[in-house]
C-alpha cells in the first residue's frame, strides 16, 4: 500500500485498508524521500527544518523515538 506521508488522512486510510485486508497491522514502514537540487539559499527555513529532523531520525541516537508525531513549527507553540 502506498500513502502520501505528508497527508494524515492518506495514512489513516492506508492503515484502515491494511487492517481490513489483513486483520491487524504490526509494523508500518514509511519510506519517504525528497530530492531538490538547488543552492542552499534557495531552500526555505521550513525545508531546512524538515531536512534536519529527517537527518536526526536516521541516526542511531534516535533509535528510541517510536510511535511519535513530531511537529515542526519553528519553535512556535500556536
Amino acid at each position: 500500500m502506498k500513502a502520501d506521508s505528508a497527508d494524515p488522512s492518506a495514512i489513516r486510510t492506508a492503515v484502515a485498508e491494511a487492517v481490513q485486508q489483513l486483520g491487524t497491522l504490526d509494523v508500518a514502514v514509511v519510506n519517504a524521500g525528497v530530492l531538490r537540487l538547488a543552492s542552499v539559499e534557495a531552500f526555505t527555513l521550513e525545508e531546512t527544518e524538515v531536512a534536519r529532523l529527517v537527518a536526526y531520525l536516521a541516526r542511531p541516537e534516535a533509535g528510541f523515538v517510536t510511535g511519535s508525531a513530531i511537529t515542526i513549527n519553528g519553535g512556535c507553540l500556536a
